[in-house]
C-alpha cells in the first residue's frame, strides 16, 4: 500500500502543510486557510475540510489519491455553518454529512455535504469544542469546554439526548473503533473520562498530563494516544486496562494527534515540528515545519489528520518548483 498523506493546520502562518509519510518531508503548503483548528479528511481521500473563523472551508487540493494526484493551492469551495467561530468537524462515514462545533455560538451545524447548507443547527452547551461521531454513525458526543459536560446527540433527530457531567474543561473526543467507549481530554482537571457508549455514563477517569487536549485510539482498538499540552508529553492509555502504560516526551506544546492507518506510527503537532512516534518502541523522531515566507509570523501547529487507508499518496508532477495542475501521474501500484 503507498501511504497516505498527512495534513497539517497552523494557525499562525495560517497554513496547511501536506506530510509525506514516506519520505517524512513537506511536500505542499497551502495559503492561506486562516485559523484553523479543526480539519477532517473524507474517506476515500479527495477532499479536505477545514474549520475557520467566520466561514468553513473545503479545501480540495487533492482532488484523487488512487493512482494520480492532482494539485490546486486554493480552496475550491467556502460555505458558512450558519455558527460563529466554527471549530471542529467530524465527517459521518456515508460521507453525507458534517457535524461541526461552533464554539462561538454554543452550538452544532448539521451540513449537507452535495449541497453545503446547513440542514439543522443544534444547541449544545457553552464553547463546544471537540467532537467524535461512533462507528454506526447514530450518535455524535460534543466537548463543551465552557460547562464542563459533554452532549450527545442523536443523528436522527438531530437533538441532544442527554448531558454528561465530566471534568473540568472537555476538549477533545475519541471513539474507540468498537465504538464501545468514548475518551474526553479534561484539559483542566488533567484527565481523561471513559464514556460507555450504551449507558452515556462516565465508567472511569484516568489521571493524564497537564492539559489535555486531544486524542487518538490506535486502528485495532487497544491503546488512546493523548497528548498533554502542559507537560510536553504524550500519555498511552490500554483501553482493555484503562490505565496510561506509558509517557513519551515530545517537543513544546503538542496539539493535533492522530494513528497512522497500519497502526506501526502516530503523529503528533506540536508548536512547529510534527513529533513521529514508533509504536513498538515509543521512539521519537521530529519533521520541521517550512518557514513561512512572511517573517514575522510563526508556527502554532493545532490540527492534524491523516487520509484513510484506502487513500493513497502516489505524489506529484512540478515544473520546477511549481506542481502541475491536473496533471496524471501513471505509476505501478501495489494493493
Amino acid at each position: 500500500m503507498i501511504r497516505p498523506p498527512v495534513f497539517i493546520g497552523d494557525k499562525g502562518t495560517n497554513e496547511t502543510y501536506v506530510l509525506d509519510p514516506i519520505t517524512k518531508h513537506v511536500v505542499e503548503a497551502w495559503y492561506p486557510t486562516y485559523a484553523c483548528y479543526g480539519m477532517a479528511v473524507r474517506p476515500g481521500g479527495g477532499w479536505i475540510y477545514e474549520a475557520t473563523y467566520n466561514t468553513f472551508s473545503m479545501n480540495g487540493a487533492i482532488r484523487e489519491y488512487a493512482g494520480c494526484a492532482s494539485v490546486d493551492l486554493t480552496p475550491f469551495n467556502t460555505f458558512s455553518t450558519g455558527g460563529n467561530y466554527p471549530t471542529f468537524p467530524v465527517i459521518t462515514p456515508d460521507c453525507s454529512q458534517i457535524y461541526v462545533t461552533n464554539s462561538g455560538s454554543d452550538d452544532v451545524s448539521v451540513i449537507d455535504i452535495e449541497t453545503t447548507t446547513a440542514t439543522a443547527i443544534i444547541p449544545v452547551g457553552e464553547t463546544p469544542w471537540g467532537a467524535a461521531i461512533i462507528p454506526d454513525a447514530s450518535k455524535v458526543y460534543v466537548a463543551n469546554k465552557g460547562d464542563n459536560n459533554v452532549s450527545v446527540i442523536n443523528t436522527v433527530s438531530n437533538t441532544v439526548i442527554k448531558t454528561i457531567a465530566g471534568g473540568t474543561k472537555p476538549w477533545g473526543v475519541a471513539v474507540n473503533p468498537g465504538g464501545t467507549k468514548a475518551y474526553v481530554a479534561n484539559s483542566g482537571s488533567g484527565t481523561v473520562s471513559v464514556i460507555d457508549i450504551n449507558s452515556d455514563n462516565v465508567i472511569v477517569t484516568i489521571p493524564v498530563g497537564s492539559a489535555p487536549h486531544w486524542l487518538a485510539c490506535t486502528p485495532d482498538g487497544n491503546y488512546v494516544y493523548v497528548t498533554n499540552s502542559g507537560s510536553s508529553t504524550v500519555s498511552i492509555i490500554d483501553t482493555g486496562t484503562d490505565d496510561v502504560i506509558q509517557t513519551i516526551q515530545v517537543e513544546s506544546n503538542p496539539e493535533g494527534i492522530a494513528a497512522f492507518p497500519d497502526g506501526n506510527e502516530v503523529y503528533v503537532a506540536t508548536d512547529s515540528t510534527v513529533n513521529v512516534i514508533n509504536t513498538s518502541d515509543y521512539s521519537v523522531s521530529v519533521v520541521p515545519m517550512p518557514e513561512s515566507d512572511i517573517p514575522w509570523l510563526s508556527h502554532e501547529l493545532i490540527p492534524l489528520v491523516i487520509a484513510d487507508s484506502t487513500s493513497r499518496f502516489a505524489g506529484r508532477i512540478t515544473s520546477g518548483s511549481a506542481p502541475v495542475v491536473n496533471a496524471l501521474i501513471r505509476i505501478a501500484q501495489a494493493g
